[in-house]
């Protein structure tokens, strides 16, 4: 089965990462932070869900109205319906990665009245899906690792 890497940085307000498949860098990503895995709760209207935990999934192409010719990806404890797609904001994120060219900080400076939720802008995110549609096989095994994991090495 074919591989590919979403190696991944850790902020306080979001996860920023790149997707390398056979040796090249297809695109970044934007994550909900790393909250533990943690789902939304049902009973609230709060996007609590956090990004996957670290680890080895697979993918498979997936398709629904709302989500066509994307992919899945399974065997995230006590997750599902995690998909690739594109979004500028991680307000737009219920636990899925967006794929993007750039992610950017709109707030360099951390003014502490700037809006958290759009810190991190994921730029160019539809052309960059495009290009993951057009790259990625059908199905393929996901190693999520951060630089910080690989330090430890």
């Amino acid at each position: 089965m074919k591989q590919a890497t979403l190696l991944r940085r850790y902020k306080t307000e979001a996860t920023i990462g790149a997707i390398i498949y056979e040796g090249n860098k297809i695109c970044e990503t934007l994550e909900r932070p790393d909250l533990h895995n943690q789902r939304d709760n049902p009973n609230t209207q709060e996007n609590e869900s956090s990004c996957i935990p670290e680890g080895t999934y697979i993918c498979k192409k997936y398709s629904s109205k709302k989500y066509p010719d994307t992919w899945e990806i399974t065997g995230v404890k006590d997750r599902s319906s995690i998909l690739f797609h594109s979004a500028n904001y991680i307000s737009q994120l219920k636990g899925c990665v967006a794929t993007c060219n750039q992610v950017m900080d709109m707030n360099p400076k951390s003014d502490p009245k700037f809006d958290p939720a759009k810190r991190w802008l994921a730029s160019q995110s539809k052309d960059a899906f495009d290009r993951f549609k057009k790259t990625m096989p059908e199905e393929f095994e996901l190693i999520v690792t951060s630089d910080k994991s690989l330090c430890s090495v």
